[in-house]
């Protein structure tokens, strides 16, 4: 029917409009269980501590239907204004669901500060999609460092008897 110039109704032996599919929206990747082999690490300017820990080692678990490309940790090494970026390799798993893994390295990565190392993990799926862990902030370890402070003497006694003191100024 046309009234005034308008279309109402349907046309006799009109075609319905077929609809168009749309395709759906990427979704992100999954993380979880952002976890590290140690919460404090040493740094060690001269083998003065031997047995201290020098090594972390980061794992998370990351999914995505189309495939995880990519999982990369960010990290900040104490007194540091930016983050570094080190690529995870898949250690277990698929990239549809597996877990990756770092391993960060006092002397190897140039950590030789004492404070907070800050970290986050981001992983990219195949069609870009990315996904942060923690979301929108960090965690950290400590990080020590072994030095030689030298021998501190206060009161020591003498052979004689004698008390030995040192004043350095």
């Amino acid at each position: 029917l046309i009234a005034g110039g308008h279309t109402f109704g349907k046309a006799h032996g009109a075609a319905t409009p077929t609809p168009v599919p749309t395709e759906a929206a990427n979704k992100r990747p999954t993380l979880s269980s952002l976890t590290v082999s140690t919460r404090k690490i040493s740094y060690d300017t001269d083998d003065y501590c031997p047995n201290a820990e020098t090594r972390v080692t980061f794992r998370v678990k990351a999914g995505d239907d189309d495939g995880v490309t990519s999982v990369a940790l960010f990290w900040r090494e104490p007194g540091a204004g930016s983050y570094a970026r080190s690529a995870m390799t898949r250690s277990a798993g698929s990239s549809a669901s597996g877990t990756w893994q770092v391993t960060l390295d006092t002397t190897a990565n140039g950590i030789t500060k004492a404070g907070s190392l800050a970290y986050y993990a981001v992983a990219t799926d195949a069609d870009g999609a990315t996904r942060r862990i923690p979301n929108g902030g960090s965690d950290s370890i400590t990080v020590a460092v072994c030095a030689n402070t030298g021998p501190s003497i206060k009161n020591a006694s003498s052979s004689s008897g004698s008390t030995l003191a040192w004043d350095p100024e």
